[in-house]
């Protein structure tokens, strides 16, 4: 099985839950992704699901197929994006020079939206939540270091108005 803390790190964050069993885990929360656009984007914003899967769009490799919720309907949309990278940044800044929409988490762009560089579109939809744990291993005690950061880490993240906080 795959070591999720590699060179005996005493601590680590993951996306998503671990199945090794030889690791604690403490969930903290979750990032949403929402959809964004340039606010000074060439084209119109779309205005439905139907306008979405008409739309330029770009998505990062791993989450090309966007599955999308509104608390009442469900859509998964496997659509032909004009440009998919591995690297976000990238994805952010094909956005905001206005080359189409993406799916991002809200983390990576609050900053643009604060300012009105980028735009929310279709806010009653967002993406499946992204969920952010701590590991380390069973056997061992957290240091004082990896104790401290973990209080840290917590108090951060539950001032940052992107991240769902337990």
């Amino acid at each position: 099985m795959h070591n999720t803390i590699p060179y005996d790190a005493d601590i680590a964050i993951c996306s998503g839950s671990q199945p090794n069993s030889s690791l604690l885990q403490k969930k903290l929360g979750s990032i949403t992704p929402i959809l964004v656009t340039s606010s000074q984007a060439r084209f119109p914003a779309p205005q439905s699901i139907k306008e979405l899967m008409t739309s330029a769009s770009i998505a990062a490799q791993l989450f090309s197929e966007w599955q999308l919720t509104n608390n009442v309907n469900t859509h998964t949309l496997r659509k032909e994006h004009i440009h998919t990278s591995n690297d976000m940044h990238t994805i952010v800044n094909l956005v905001k020079a206005g080359a189409g929409v993406a799916l991002l988490p809200k983390s990576l762009v609050y900053k643009e939206l604060a300012t009105g560089e980028l735009i929310n579109i279709l806010p009653d939809y967002r993406g499946v939540e992204r969920e952010l744990f701590l590991v380390w291993p069973y056997q061992r005690t957290l240091s004082l270091r990896a104790q401290c950061f973990k209080d840290k880490l917590g108090q951060f993240l539950a001032a940052q108005s992107w991240f769902n906080h337990l």
